[in-house]
Order: C-alpha cells, then sequence, then structure tokens
C-alpha cells in the first residue's frame, strides 16, 4: 500500500512545488512590469525661445504660436520658454528632473543654420559660432549664451535623458540649411533623429504654425537620423507637413531600416 502511495505523493509535493514556483515567478515578473511602467514617465515638450533680436515686439507673436501649438498637437504636453542658450540647458535639466526622459522635443523661435539666436547675443549656438554680426558690428557672446557642446556634456553626464523613441523639431528657419548646421549637431550632441528645415519658416504671420503647418510651399524639411556609426539624412518630400505628421514619418523610417537589417528568413516570420 505505501509503495503505491508514495509515487502519488511524490507527485503531488512536485506539483506544488512548481505551482508555488510559478506563482512567485509570475508575481515577481507582474510586479516587475507594474514598476517599470509606474516608474516609465516620459513627457514630451514644446520649448519656444520668446525673445527675437531684430523684432522684439514679436514677443507677443511667439506667445500666440506657443499657445496654438499646445492647443492643438496631441503630442504637446509641457510648454516652455526660453530666453536665452543657457535657459534652454536649464530648461531641459529640470525637465528631465521631474521626469524619466524627454520624449518629443519641439524647438520654437528665430533661428538659422548657426543655431538659435533669441536675444541678441545670448542664444544657442553651434561650437563654430563665435560672435553675434548684426549691422556690421561684432558682439562677443554673452556669458547667458550656450553652444552644442554644453547639450552635449549635460546629455553625457545625464542631466538631460531622452527615450529611445525621441524625436527633435528644431521649428525654426533654416535649422537644416547646408551640409553643417545646428540641426546635424543636435543630433551628434543627443544621438537622437533630428528634423530642421533648409529655408526660411514664416512663424510671423499665421500662428496656425503647430498642429496645421510646419511650414509653407516650396520648404524642403531634412531628418539626420543616426544609424550605427553613420548618419542618414532623409528628405521628408512634403513642401508642407505638420509637426505630428513630420514625427511619425521619421518614425516609420527608423522603423523601416531597423526591420532592414533583419535577416530575411527571420522577417517571414
Amino acid at each position: 500500500m505505501r509503495a503505491s502511495i508514495c509515487p502519488v505523493l511524490n507527485k503531488i509535493v512536485v506539483l506544488i512545488f512548481f505551482l508555488l514556483n510559478f506563482n512567485l515567478t509570475n508575481s515577481q515578473s507582474l510586479n516587475y512590469v507594474l514598476n517599470q511602467n509606474a516608474a516609465s514617465q516620459i513627457e514630451d515638450v514644446v520649448l519656444i525661445g520668446i525673445d527675437h533680436p531684430y523684432y522684439p515686439l514679436d514677443n507677443k507673436t511667439f506667445s500666440k504660436i506657443a499657445d496654438s501649438l499646445i492647443y492643438k498637437s496631441s503630442f504637446i504636453q509641457n510648454k516652455k520658454t526660453f530666453s536665452s542658450g543657457q535657459d534652454l540647458i536649464n530648461k531641459l535639466i529640470v525637465i528631465t528632473q521631474n521626469c524619466d526622459a524627454i520624449g518629443n522635443l519641439v524647438i520654437l523661435g528665430h533661428s538659422g543654420y548657426q543655431g538659435y539666436f533669441v536675444k541678441y547675443n545670448a542664444g544657442f549656438y553651434r561650437d563654430e559660432y563665435e560672435f553675434y554680426h548684426h549691422n556690421g558690428k561684432v558682439i562677443p557672446l554673452d556669458k547667458m549664451a550656450s553652444r552644442v557642446s554644453d547639450l552635449r556634456r549635460a546629455v553625457a553626464e545625464r542631466k538631460i535623458v531622452f527615450s529611445d523613441t525621441s524625436i527633435i523639431v528644431l521649428a525654426g528657419c533654416n535649422t537644416a540649411f547646408g551640409e553643417d548646421n545646428i540641426a546635424l549637431d543636435v543630433m551628434l550632441a543627443t544621438n537622437v533623429p533630428v528634423i530642421g528645415s533648409n529655408q526660411r519658416v514664416d512663424l510671423f504671420h499665421g500662428l496656425n504654425f503647430g498642429e496645421d503647418m510646419l511650414g509653407v510651399e516650396q520648404k524642403t524639411f531634412y531628418a539626420y537620423i543616426p544609424d550605427g556609426d553613420s548618419i542618414i539624412k532623409y528628405d521628408l518630400c512634403h513642401p508642407s507637413i505638420t509637426i505630428t505628421e513630420a514625427i511619425k514619418i521619421v518614425k516609420k523610417k527608423q522603423e523601416l531600416l531597423e526591420l532592414s537589417k533583419v535577416p530575411l528568413v527571420y522577417r517571414m516570420f
């Protein structure tokens, strides 16, 4: 009788051990997922340069554009203004401190391929930009100016953190103009895809900038996409496009790039 009972008891013990281990493992996994989701706070941001070196009265216009952006852009959660290059960097640091990572970032303001000018000599510039030129005068940069190297340093020190799915939109004039520009430099500093324009973008006439229009007709928008050790310069092929549409196009391009790296035999499943 005992001989016939023992195998049954052994099976029951094994089954109980399996169930306990299964429940523990799944409970741990569930808690891990919940904790990860709870801790994973990614915030989309639009930063608006409220000062303009040529047209100081247009500050009110920038404010209205910002209001238009926040109202019409579904992905914009947080609207901030900046009045100098240092202020821009500091705002990104503070935002990172209040969440786990910055998601999509839109920077709006008076710009060129050299950077965002904001105040006369206190903007956010490429490292090669040494002086502010205005009306024939050469003015050394103000202590409130910042450079791409400041952004690079903050990212390296994890004071500014972007998510794995972040896209940066430099929504201003000529941010992707020429071979070397602020859009390319920001991509290299952050390793995040960056969208910019190679022509003038009209920020002062027609306030439907955000969700209605990233640019007007005859404009060309490029995205610089990091791809391992190489950089892809991608023409969005749209003369007029919304910010949300531009981000979706670049994300789709990224997905296709990743898919192209997968062997065909795996893509079939």
